[in-house]
């Protein structure tokens, strides 16, 4: 009739063409369901399907399920993760010292950021440095990889101070537990100094950390104890008292001259690797160096191409900051170079000195805070008030000290124990 309308122009291939459309939707479906589906399937296997985290570089190996990728230290960034987790369980440096210490040694991202205290705080979490992956994939189950990690387990859980911990059962299921940080494991300000030892001296009862206050009586006078009221208990120890006892614990122990035999090959062997350490750290900065140094030339040379005033003064800028990156990286070097190795005759004297004197050296202690992390630095699990009097099987008081540290307190006992400390008893 010669009219037209929006309903009545049409496509007779119309119909075809969506049906076209589908049948490529279901086929991309199929595809991205067959590949995904398969990445899955090898990740729970224990291979990585995903680009490789820093420290990591992917390879493909023969497996019993075909060619599969899995992880290998990256030649130079496998360094700095080792480092990192090494420094960090040392517990000597806080995040960003041990961030700028990093950044010194030469670390740079894949993006040539430098590396931050949150950002390392991230990567110590990151348990796939240890060998175990848990991701999406998994289930956000533990799996075992089918690579070794970067660092053990026993460091992954060091580094991560308690807050998140690998553990491994009897029948192989491993588990990964996050911690917060308990209230009472926070700084409480300055009435630590009057009640020093309230964080690392339990109650015997509920074997929770003792509280410290000073009570007033009758007569207006303060008295300072420790105590504990949880639960339908009343525990209450004199603060005198109780800090009486540390230090006639402390005044107990006694290092056999045989386990110091055995401290001095364990120094040694620290030696050995701490050298091979600052050879690494020594290579590591030899390279960044390099890598500057070749910039610097090729940013001059570019320089030399170009007619355009604002780009040669971005890129001049570029040079001042690469030269002063350079001038530090090799003042960082010189400072490594010039260290001096450790002198063991002399510290193996001055060692024996402080082990010998262990008990006096800490009654000599002024300072309240730093003498109770001395004493906590015995233990491995905080021991209770009843703990430290002896009044608990000598099993017990053993399994929670540090294997450094450890003895049995039986005052019937004079043999030297198998872990090298053995208690001092009046003759």
């Amino acid at each position: 009739m010669g009219f037209e309308y929006r309903w009545s122009v049409y496509s007779p291939s119309k119909k075809s063409e969506i049906l076209e459309a589908e049948r490529s939707k279901d086929e991309l479906r199929d595809i991205m369901s067959r590949l995904v589906g398969a990445e899955i399937r090898y990740t729970r296997l224990g291979y990585w399907m995903r680009q490789a985290p820093y420290g990591y570089a992917s390879e493909k190996v023969e497996t019993a399920h075909g060619k599969r990728v899995i992880l290998k230290p990256h030649p130079e960034e496998a360094f700095f993760v080792r480092e990192m987790f090494r420094l960090r369980a040392e517990g000597c440096h806080t995040d960003q010292e041990i961030a700028d210490k990093l950044n010194d040694m030469g670390y740079r991202s894949r993006r040539g950021a430098l590396l931050k205290d949150r950002h390392l705080w991230r990567m110590v979490r990151r348990s796939i440095y240890a060998g175990i992956n848990c991701e999406k994939w998994t289930d956000g189950q533990p799996v075992k990889c089918a690579f070794e990690g970067l660092v053990s387990t026993e460091s992954f859980n060091r580094a991560n101070k308690g807050r998140r911990v690998i553990t491994e059962s009897k029948d192989g299921r491993i588990m990964i537990s996050d911690h917060k940080e308990e209230r009472y494991q926070t700084d409480k300000g300055k009435r630590d100094v009057d009640f020093p030892y309230k964080r690392f001296v339990t109650c015997p009862e509920c074997r929770k950390p003792l509280l410290g206050s000073a009570s007033r009586g009758g007569n207006g006078k303060y008295y300072p104890a420790y105590h504990c009221t949880k639960g339908d208990h009343n525990f209450r120890v004199s603060k005198q008292i109780l800090e009486e006892q540390v230090e006639r614990f402390v005044e107990d122990l006694q290092i056999s001259p045989k386990y110091l035999g055995e401290l001095f090959k364990i120094i040694e062997n620290s030696r050995v690797q701490e050298q091979a350490r600052m050879g690494r750290s020594l290579a590591g900065l030899d390279s960044r160096i390099s890598r500057l140094e070749e910039e610097i030339i090729q940013t001059v040379g570019k320089i030399k191409l170009l007619d355009n005033q604002t780009a040669i003064k971005y890129m001049e800028a570029d040079i001042d900051r690469l030269e002063k990156e350079l001038a530090g990286l090799k003042r960082k070097r010189e400072e490594i170079s010039e260290q001096k190795s450790l002198d063991l005759d002399q510290f193996k004297t001055k060692l024996t000195y402080l082990v010998e004197r262990l008990g006096s050296l800490f009654k000599q202690q002024s300072d309240p805070l730093k003498k109770a992390k001395l004493f906590d630095l015995l233990f491995d699990k905080s021991p209770s008030y009843t703990d430290l009097e002896g009044g608990t099987d000598e099993n017990s008081i053993l399994q929670m000290m540090n294997p450094v540290f450890a003895f049995i307190s039986s005052p019937f006992n004079h043999m030297v124990t198998p872990r090298g400390i053995e208690p001092l008893f009046p003759e």
